[in-house]
């Protein structure tokens, strides 16, 4: 998130939570969420009734969708190739949006489009 707001990229995290199960966020846990991990998004949105998950098919969290400056979907995967939370493995990870995120930048098509998401499932 850093990295893509320092780009003037806008980064919308959605969080689509059914307002009955774990993990639900309104607006003053979204902003608890947003301190407690230091997170950097443009703006979080909630969707609590699922609509905008079930409309991009998002079955797990975190999945990142990239949309290119004229509306289009250029990616949609996971943060990178490392199944895991351990931030000791991140630094022999591929970053998918990081690579995504400069190919669209740069105006070139994103060169691996689709990866696979991995994470929690997300309960609508």
């Amino acid at each position: 998130q850093y990295d893509a707001r320092s780009r003037d990229v806008v980064w919308l995290t959605v969080t689509s939570t059914a307002p009955s199960h774990a993990g639900y966020m309104d607006g003053g846990g979204a902003q608890r969420f947003r301190n407690r991990y230091d997170a950097k998004p443009t703006s979080i949105l909630l969707d609590p009734d699922g609509r905008m998950g079930r409309q991009y098919d998002v079955e797990v969290t975190p999945e990142i969708f990239i949309i290119d400056p004229t509306g289009i979907l250029v990616y949609m995967g996971g943060m990178d190739d490392k199944a895991t939370t351990s931030v000791a493995d991140v630094d022999g990870a591929t970053d998918y949006v990081g690579n995504a995120l400069d190919d669209t930048l740069a105006g070139r098509p994103v060169s691996r489009p689709i990866t696979r998401a991995y994470g929690c499932p997300i309960v609508y």
